[in-house]
């Protein structure tokens, strides 16, 4: 197995909104296909040219795409 290095930069941005409205903001921005649909589409496509127009008609403004998420479990008592 080839192992592969990649850099990643942290940045940090101070902003006057709510941790609430910048979250709005992003979730807005980014787009959140029906996964089933989408991966069946993806499946389906024959061409090239076919998968890049079904992926961009998935991503939102940001050219990014939600492909799960994960709510975190409050407190079991």
């Amino acid at each position: 197995m080839d192992i592969k290095q990649i850099a990643v930069q942290r940045f940090t941005v101070t902003s006057s909104k709510s941790f609430g409205d910048i979250v709005a903001a992003l979730d807005a921005a980014i787009g959140h296909p029906d996964m089933n649909l989408f991966r069946r589409d993806v499946t389906a496509a024959k061409t090239y040219a076919e998968l890049e127009d079904i992926v961009r008609k998935a991503v939102g403004s940001s050219d990014l795409m939600e492909f799960t998420r994960f709510e975190p479990r409050g407190n079991a008592a």
